[in-house]
């Protein structure tokens, strides 16, 4: 009964961290993309600083993001997105951009955002957010970092690079399978002193 019992335990162990193991399965990646048509308003008294985005280009991507590289970028659902760069989290998750190759559309979704640097009109954004694909994958977090490159006012370019973090889901099924090898060593280790 007690070895029933044990199977049954490590049976359902098993099965909950391989359905979580397949939540979000983007994997490790990073991507970066360069386009241009940025433009940048700096903070008044009477308004905070906005930049503006517009289509680029991907490329160099790694892990799971490789298969987007020299997709076509969107920014927002209309092409075009405004940044509000004082706002440092967003109440309700927004579309920053969509990467398209082939039938495959790689999205990330905006939380927050900060500016890193402002220096004559070039600015560093870094942003937080999750990252998602048209295939049957979960939300992965990610960031996506921006440099615009350009004159005090207006910026002409911009880059940027993605990053996606590892998933909560690998590491607990790496976990999981840590404590299954421990228990199996505990195990052959009190067997050789009885």
């Amino acid at each position: 009964m007690r070895t029933l019992s044990k199977l049954f335990v490590l049976a359902a162990s098993v099965a909950i961290s391989t359905s979580l193991a397949y939540a979000d399965t983007l994997g490790v990646g990073q991507i970066s993309i360069d386009g241009f048509g940025v433009s940048y308003t700096p903070a008044t008294s009477t308004s905070p600083g906005m930049v503006s985005f517009t289509g680029g280009t991907a490329g160099n991507g790694y892990g799971s993001l490789a298969g987007f590289d020299g997709g076509a970028v969107n920014f927002g659902s209309t092409g075009t997105v405004t940044l509000d760069i004082a706002t440092e989290n967003l109440a309700n998750p927004m579309e920053l951009l969509t990467i398209t190759e082939g039938t495959s559309v790689l999205t990330y979704y905006l939380d927050a955002i900060t500016m890193a640097s402002n220096s004559g009109g070039d600015i560093s954004l870094n942003t937080a957010g999750y990252f998602t694909d048209s295939g049957p994958t979960g939300d992965t977090n990610g960031s996506f970092d921006f440099t615009t490159q350009g004159t005090t006012g207006e910026a002409t370019s911009y880059s940027g690079t993605g990053d996606i973090a590892p998933e909560p889901s690998s590491l607990l099924l790496f976990g999981t399978g840590l404590l299954g090898a421990a228990g199996i060593a505990r195990r052959k280790f009190a067997a050789r002193f009885v």
